[in-house]
């Protein structure tokens, strides 16, 4: 394999890599980063989350799922306090996950950049340091991890 078509394929896999992750935290993040556009005078504010079918509660946002699914199911009072305290620690075991996986996209992300480095000449590295640095401005609040 000649070293321009294994650029190539590194380079494509970056670009797959860096999409899949995108894709990814613009589905987490999209309900809680959706702003609504401006309603008419006196009409209320209608969120993703109230298109979603989700109560809203005044000033907090959509109501939690718990106290939805627990008067659905006709849950007493222990088995609601149950729920609650489950979506609680579920929600904490999310977070988690969420912020290991961004740990490891980034350590992934370095490692690549790495093996893409020790492949380039001189000239290739001054380009592709420059090409970092074009492409931190453009498109991330923070520069790439080198």
């Amino acid at each position: 394999m000649t070293k321009s078509l294994m650029l190539r394929v590194w380079f494509g896999l970056f670009v797959a890599v860096i999409f899949a992750a995108g894709a990814g935290v613009g589905v987490m993040l999209a309900p809680r980063l959706a702003s609504p556009s401006a309603p008419a005078a006196g009409a209320p504010v209608r969120t993703p989350a109230d298109r979603r079918g989700l109560p809203r509660s005044p000033g907090m946002g959509p109501v939690r799922l718990a106290p939805q699914l627990a008067e659905e199911l006709g849950l007493d009072a222990e088995q609601a306090r149950q729920l609650d305290d489950l979506f609680a620690r579920r929600r904490q075991r999310l977070e988690d996950i969420q912020h290991g996986v961004r740990e490891q996209f980034e350590a992934e992300q370095r490692a690549l950049r790495e093996e893409i480095r020790k492949i380039l000449n001189e000239e290739q590295m001054a380009k592709f340091e420059e090409w970092l640095r074009r492409s931190s401005r453009r498109g991330s609040r923070r520069p790439p991890q080198p």
